[in-house]
């Protein structure tokens, strides 16, 4: 009998040690299930991935790259030094960004001065590589309104001094659209310092500016992202349902 209840301690024992490994090994793979999907910047802030560009030979592997959708407030100039932007019902714009991009905090001077109101570079620190959202809310100190014109290209220029100088000396091409139920006017400025514009006014009056910019060689090799995130750029009417 003795012996009989030490078989069964020792089972029961063993039941329980089966249990806890059990246990133990649910525990880590969901550890291991998270950290294998640990999200980068972008799309931890922005959510889920929204498609690729083509195989044109970008830097990413194989030349595909994730993108996520940044939503913009468009906030008063005197939000600066902040980051995050907002929700989809709330947006007033909306871009593209690769994952593997971050977002910076525009400056007091950035976003007062300049209307720069969200800013995004690589994380790999490639230099003078960033794209970034402009808005204004009236074309002069008489309150004009904007209008879709080259007048609107030299009233975002104050934001960048090397856009400043792109617009100068650079060849400037552009071309009309319409999207969203808005028309859009895109530049391609090229230079040393390559410049993509999209620009719209929306129904407030409001001027939006959507600028990416690279080294010319960057740009020549990733041209497809860049041209991705400046299609992907559009403003929302205030009576405007989401798409």
């Amino acid at each position: 009998m003795i012996i009989s209840c030490a078989q069964n301690s020792k089972e029961v024992q063993a039941e329980t040690f089966a249990t806890r490994r059990e246990v133990f090994a649910v525990g880590a793979a969901a550890a291991a299930l998270l950290a294998s999907s640990d999200a980068k910047p972008a799309l931890a802030a922005y959510g889920s991935s929204v498609g690729s560009s083509g195989d044109d030979g970008d830097a990413s592997a194989g030349g595909q790259k994730k993108f996520v959708t940044f939503y913009g407030a468009a906030s008063p100039p005197a939000t600066y030094g902040y980051i995050g932007g907002t929700t989809k019902d709330k947006a007033k714009y909306s871009y593209d960004v690769p994952i593997d991009w971050k977002e910076e905090a525009p400056s007091k001077v950035e976003k007062g001065a300049g209307g720069q109101d969200s800013r995004f570079v690589p994380l790999d620190g490639r230099g003078k590589v960033k794209a970034f959202c402009l808005t204004l809310n009236r074309a002069g100190q008489d309150g004009a309104a904007f209008e879709l014109t080259k007048q609107a290209l030299s009233a975002i220029s104050g934001a960048d001094s090397a856009f400043q100088d792109a617009i100068t000396t650079g060849n400037i091409s552009s071309s009309p659209s319409s999207k969203y139920g808005q028309d859009y006017l895109e530049y391609d400025i090229e230079g040393p310092q390559h410049y993509a514009v999209s620009l719209t006014i929306d129904n407030t009056g409001r001027l939006f500016a959507f600028l990416i910019t690279a080294p010319d060689r960057t740009w020549e090799q990733n041209k497809a992202t860049y041209k991705t995130m400046l299609e992907s750029f559009r403003t929302y009417l205030s009576e405007s349902q989401f798409v």
